[in-house]
């Protein structure tokens, strides 16, 4: 099955670096769409998010997206900032979301994507925990 190509040409502006990137976490952080499917169609195959210190290449990414669907009943992201210059998109914002046994988790994330031929080959971002469990600090590499 080949997945959808984006039809972007990369020069984004603030207005279109948002839309791109709520699109992107909608599909990736709905539990009715498959991770694999996914991250074929908005991630590169070689692909690298460096996250808090550690390093996700794609498979990995993969893996720590299967991980949040099955950890999560509910998740929000709201962009506070996105600009963009040229293919690379930095944004701050917020992840809302209810685990599964009902406790809340809130994080602010700071991150520059790295867009080529409309899918994204690298992710740099620094993410830091608002509310929820400590144990719960890692999600946003978690595999």
């Amino acid at each position: 099955m080949k997945c959808n190509e984006i039809n972007h040409s990369d020069d984004f502006t603030n207005e279109t670096a948002k839309l791109f990137l709520e699109r992107v976490f909608s599909e990736l952080f709905n539990v009715d769409n498959d991770p694999c499917n996914m991250a074929k169609k908005y991630m590169t195959p070689d692909y690298l998010q460096l996250v808090d210190g550690k390093s996700l290449h794609y498979n990995e990414f993969v893996e720590h997206l299967g991980v949040v669907l099955n950890e999560f009943q509910s998740i929000n992201f709201t962009f506070e900032q996105v600009i963009a210059s040229g293919n690379t998109i930095s944004d701050i914002h917020i992840v809302d979301a209810i685990k599964n046994d009902g406790s809340k988790f809130k994080a602010k994330v700071i991150a520059f994507f790295f867009i080529r031929n409309g899918k994204i080959f690298k992710i740099d971002e620094l993410t830091t925990l608002l509310e929820g469990k400590e144990e719960d600090k890692d999600l946003g590499s978690r595999t």
